[in-house]
């Protein structure tokens, strides 16, 4: 009897060892934004997560890296993913005054892509449809690298991003 009381109580310990589900496999890139990429003959890596890591040469002296967000985004039907490089890494947990405020003003002026900050970074984002064309995934990539490395090299950070 005492076994069999045993074996009840492990039961259900072993049911929920069997539910452990594998672990996902890793976010596979998109193959739209692949396509894309190809069409524009620029090399690119996968991060873990599955965004797209792309590395661009800046009038020879200066380097810049871009993401492409794997996952999309959707709202009211419009279906979008972020194009962005980093400008900044934030010394402290906040961004100054002056810098926030900086930035907050430039984005006014900005016609496509804005400031944001992703974790202790400040970043210049596209968001971009998941239907855009290589031109307009070229041209997005090409408005990222422009803003951030331009703050980048106006805050005295040399090439770190």
């Amino acid at each position: 009897m005492r076994i069999l009381f045993s074996a009840l109580l492990l039961l259900p310990m072993l049911s929920a060892c069997a539910e452990e589900e594998a672990p996902a496999p890793p976010p596979v890139p998109d193959p739209a934004v692949v396509a894309l990429l190809e069409a524009l003959e620029y090399d690119w890596e996968s991060e873990d997560n599955g965004d797209f890591r792309l590395l661009f040469d800046v009038d020879g002296t200066r380097t810049q890296l871009v993401w492409i967000r794997n996952r999309t985004y959707e709202r009211d039907d419009v279906v979008m993913r972020d194009v962005w490089s980093t400008a900044l890494e934030l010394s402290g947990k906040y961004a100054s005054v002056k810098l926030a405020d900086l930035l907050l003003r430039s984005n006014w002026e900005r016609i496509i892509g804005t400031w944001a900050r992703e974790g202790n970074r400040i970043v210049y984002m596209v968001k971009l449809p998941v239907n855009a064309t290589s031109e307009q995934l070229d041209a997005a990539i090409g408005v990222v690298i422009d803003e951030a490395d331009r703050l980048e090299k106006e805050r005295g950070y040399g090439d770190k991003f």
